[in-house]
């Protein structure tokens, strides 16, 4: 990429690229200043504000990274994933409200897994576990393999009261995060994930065993 730059240093893409691999290695003071550089030579390419929003929801300044998926949001309206992210940074610094009306504007221009998840974490949240429970189905339709979506449906039909539903959801997601650990066995999230779905399927010897590990593997997540 420095190669390309010295090329065609007008070229706002290669910057963003630079920029992710300059995070991807940890070189985090060169990344920002990368990806500010992509958005001063293409002000009007969405994915350079972006993949900056990116960069600062990565390091938790919500804020910050919320400022520039505005900017995406701006440029690029019937993008649906400007809208996601937007969201995701808003769900983060307790705009629930706001969160919601952009995963909704998200879901009209295209039907996602994704978007359709995290608007039913999102109704949760709101105390909407009734609604939330058809967008979470919806979400598992297009994509079954989402253990965290079988999770939180479980904790959604719980809330409503439906048991048998709850505990067929969380020993679903139980499974496909057991698949999960397979290809990832030092992920302290999945483990957490884990626990907390044997918890719920009255395995508290497996619980037990799952967050030790996890808090073992990832002592500084929160």
């Amino acid at each position: 990429y420095l190669r390309a730059i010295e090329l065609e240093p007008g070229n706002g893409d290669t910057f963003r690229y630079l920029g992710n691999a300059y995070e991807l290695n940890n070189q985090l003071d060169q990344a920002k200043a990368a990806f500010l550089k992509a958005v001063e030579l293409d002000p009007r390419q969405y994915k350079n504000y972006r993949d900056l929003g990116f960069f600062f929801y990565q390091r938790a300044n919500y804020e910050e990274a919320a400022h520039y998926f505005r900017q995406a949001v701006k440029i690029a309206p019937n993008e649906p994933l400007t809208h996601f992210s937007l969201s995701t940074a808003l769900v983060n610094s307790g705009q629930l409200a706001a969160a919601e009306d952009e995963l909704r504007q998200s879901i009209r221009l295209m039907e996602t897994p994704d978007a359709l998840h995290s608007l039913g974490v999102v109704l949760m949240c709101q105390g909407k576990d009734a609604e939330a429970i058809a967008y979470l189905s919806k979400a598992l339709r297009l994509d079954p393999r989402q253990y965290l979506c079988w999770m939180n449906l479980g904790t959604a039909y719980r809330r409503v009261g439906l048991k048998s539903r709850s505990k067929h959801a969380y020993r679903r997601g139980f499974e496909l995060a057991e698949l999960e650990m397979i290809g990832n066995p030092r992920s302290g999230t999945v483990r957490a994930h884990l626990a907390y779905m044997a918890v719920q399927l009255g395995d508290r010897r497996r619980a037990e065993t799952e967050i030790a590990q996890a808090l073992a593997q990832s002592p500084n997540d929160s």
